[in-house]
C-alpha cells in the first residue's frame, strides 16, 4: 500500500524479507520505520492492522503488536494523491519516497478496510453500477485462486519423500526450494545404479555435496561460504552429467569438473530417509526430479512420503521464535526448529534471555563481594536489568571504608 502528499507526507506498507515494513512520514522529512511479522510467504493468510492516532502508531501482524511514536513535529497525515494497493505504476516507481521494495505484490487481499470502509466491496459495487471514476484496477480479479505451488513441511528428521526418476540415465537433474532454521540435514540423496551415491546436505548451515563414485573415489565439496539456514526461501538446482556436476543456489552456480560417469538409480530421497538421524527439518516446494513434478497432494503414504503425521502439505508450518526478539538488551537470537538461544556476549548481561546484569548496582555492591583497594575503575548498572545502560565509574574508598564516593567518568 502506498500514498503520498504534496507536502512530503507518505505512507508505504511493503513486504520485505518475509516481513511487513511500514514507512511513514507526516511531512517533517523524517521517516519512521516499523517492521513486524515473519515467514509471511508461507502460502497461508495473515492479518495486519495499522492504527494511527496523531503520532502514536499501533502496527500488528498476526496479533504480534508493535507500538511506536512517529518522528517529527507534525501530527497529521496529508495524502492528496492516489492510494495504491498491490503496487505502484512502474513509470514512477523509483521516484516515490519511502519505498524500499520495487516489485509489485502478487497475491490476495481480503477484508480490506480503510477507516472503517470496506474498500473491496465498495470498489466492486462501483464497477457494477458504472460509477468507478474513483477506482482503477489492473490485472485483478475478485477471487483468490489456489496457487499451483504446494509447499511441504517436514516436521521431524524422520519424515521424508521418495520420488521416482529416470533409471539407467547418464544425467540427473533435481530442483527445489528450501527453507529451514536447522544447521544440519540431508536435502537430497540418490544412489546410483552404478557404484556410489550423491548427497546434498546442510552442515553448519552451509550446503555441501558428498559424491562417492567408487570405494576409493569420494569427495566432499564445500563451495559456498554463505549459511542458508536463515529461514528464507532458497532455490537449489543440482545437475550431473558426463565429467561435470553443477550445484546452483539462488542463481549462483558452482561448477565441478571431474571424471564423472554415472548410471542413475530409480529413487531420489528428499529430506532424508536413508539415514534416520540426519533428516531435513523445514519446508520445501517445487520439488522436480528429472523434469517431472508430482504434486505433493498426490503423494501416497509409504510410497512417495514417509512419516505419518510428520509431513504437512500445502503449508509451510515453520515458527520464527526470534520474531519478536525474545532476547533483552539487544541480545542476538538464534534458533532451530525446537527452541531459541540468546547470544548475550556483547550486551553486558547474562542469563537465558540476557536479563541479568553482569555489573554491580553501585560501588557499595561491588565492595560487598570483592576485595577492594582505595580506588578502582569499574562499570555499574544502577537499575539492574532495567532500560538504563551500564556506565563506567571510579569508586574511591576512604581508609575507614565508611564513606564511598562514585565519580562518573567523562
Amino acid at each position: 500500500m502506498y500514498s503520498h502528499g504534496t507536502q512530503g507526507d507518505y505512507i508505504a506498507l511493503q513486504l520485505k524479507d518475509n516481513k511487513l515494513v511500514l514507512n511513514i512520514d507526516l511531512g517533517s522529512r523524517v521517516m519512521t520505520s516499523f517492521s513486524v511479522g515473519s515467514l509471511l510467504d508461507d502460502n497461508i493468510w495473515h492479518d495486519a492492522v495499522i492504527s494511527r492516532n496523531r503520532r502514536d502508531i499501533i502496527f500488528s501482524v498476526d496479533r504480534v503488536i508493535v507500538r511506536g511514536r512517529l518522528k517529527g513535529e507534525f501530527d497529521r497525515l496529508n495524502l492528496n494523491h492516489h492510494l495504491y494497493l498491490g503496487g505502484v505504476p512502474s513509470h514512477n516507481l523509483y521516484e516515490q519516497e519511502g519505498l524500499v521494495v520495487f516489485q509489485n505484490f502478487t497475491g490476495c487481499f481480503e477484508n480490506l478496510f480503510l477507516n472503517h470502509t470496506n474498500f473491496i466491496r465498495d470498489m466492486r459495487y462501483a464497477y457494477e453500477v458504472q460509477d468507478s471514476y474513483r477506482y482503477n484496477k489492473i490485472n485483478t480479479i475478485y477471487a483468490c485462486p489456489s496457487a499451483p505451488i504446494y509447499p511441504v513441511t517436514f516436521l521431524t528428521k524422520y519424515s521424508h519423500a521418495k520420488l521416482k526418476g529416470y533409471e539407467a540415465q547418464k544425467t540427473m537433474n533435481v530442483s527445489l526450494f528450501f527453507r529451514t532454521f536447522e544447521d544440519r540435514g540431508v536435502i537430497l540423496y540418490h544412489e546410483f545404479a552404478s557404484a556410489g551415491y550423491v548427497k546434498v546436505f546442510l552442515e553448519f548451515g552451509k550446503v555441501k555435496v558428498d559424491l562417492k563414485l567408487s570405494s576409493t573415489n569420494r569427495h566432499i565439496l564445500d563451495n559456498y561460504d554463505q549459511q542458508f539456514n536463515d529461514g528464507k526461501w532458497h532455490a537449489l538446482i543440482f545437475t550431473m552429467s558426463l565429467n561435470q556436476m553443477i550445484l546452483n543456489i539462488d542463481e549462483r552456480p558452482m561448477v565441478t569438473s571431474k571424471k564423472i560417469k554415472i548410471s542413475t538409480g530409480r529413487y531420489y530421497f528428499i529430506a532424508g530417509g536413508f539415514d534416520k538421524s540426519s533428516g531435513f527439518v523445514g519446508c520445501m516446494k517445487s520439488i522436480t526430479v528429472d523434469g517431472n513434478y508430482l504434486l505433493p497432494k498426490d503423494w501416497k503414504l509409504n510410497e512417495e512420503y514417509f512419516g505419518q503425521g510428520e509431513i504437512v502439505v500445502d503449508a509451510c508450518q515453520m515458527i520464527d521464535r526470534c520474531n519478536p526478539n525474545p532476547c533483552k538488551h539487544n541480545g542476538i537470537c538464534h534458533q532451530n526448529s525446537l527452541e531459541y538461544f540468546c547470544d548475550c556476549s556483547q550486551t553486558g548481561y547474562a542469563g537465558a534471555v540476557c536479563h541479568t546484569s553482569k555489573y554491580p548496582l553501585s560501588c557499595q555492591a561491588y565492595k560487598n563481594v570483592q576485595h577492594v583497594q582505595q580506588k578502582v575503575n569499574i562499570q555499574i548498572d544502577v537499575d539492574g536489568s532495567g532500560p538504563l545502560k551500564p556506565f563506567p565509574v571510579i569508586c574511591e574508598y576512604l581508609s575507614n571504608f565508611v564513606n564511598i564516593f562514585c565519580k562518573a567518568l567523562q
